[in-house]
């Protein structure tokens, strides 16, 4: 698949590399191509600009539907065979719980509703009858003042 474009080849090629994850550089690669090539593709040719867009969405949803199992926990079956000398086998079936993961929670939270989950919150102080505050800075002596007294109560 290397060298000359082939609409009839390279889109389904692009799509499938693009599903399993890859990159635009990996995917070049795997084509035998340059990326500079790949991008002259995507500029010239829809299909392949749309190849790589279906293959990314679907691994993308993949990820993020992994993420969000993860985020909220989940069961499943673990089968088992073990094989004896005899020629006989055990199957043990267990049904296992993965817990929710809090890292997997945070994130999807604070991408999903940043509003909300950001690290940093605005919050708007306001003075008596909702007008501003008056802020006033310190001068320097009443801030060595300040430390002074600070560490007098440190030091007990």
């Amino acid at each position: 698949m290397t060298g000359k474009y082939d609409e009839r080849r390279h889109p389904d090629a692009i799509a499938a590399l693009a599903r399993r994850g890859l990159t635009d550089d990996k995917i070049a690669h795997d084509l035998r191509i340059s990326r500079k090539t790949l991008s002259e593709w995507k500029k010239r040719y829809v299909a392949v600009g749309d190849a790589l867009k279906e293959g990314k969405v679907i691994a993308d949803s993949q990820v993020e539907k992994a993420l969000y199992r993860r985020a909220c926990g989940y069961s499943y079956t673990e089968r088992k065979t073990t094989e004896f000398p005899d020629g006989s086998q055990r199957i043990e079936i267990t049904k296992k719980e993965v817990a929710p993961d809090t890292t997997a929670m945070i994130f999807w939270l604070k991408n999903r509703a940043p509003d909300v989950w950001r690290d940093v919150q605005r919050q708007e102080i306001t003075g008596t009858e909702g007008g501003p505050v008056q802020v006033r800075m310190m001068t320097d002596e009443e801030l060595v003042a300040a430390a002074e007294k600070t560490m007098k109560k440190v030091k007990g």
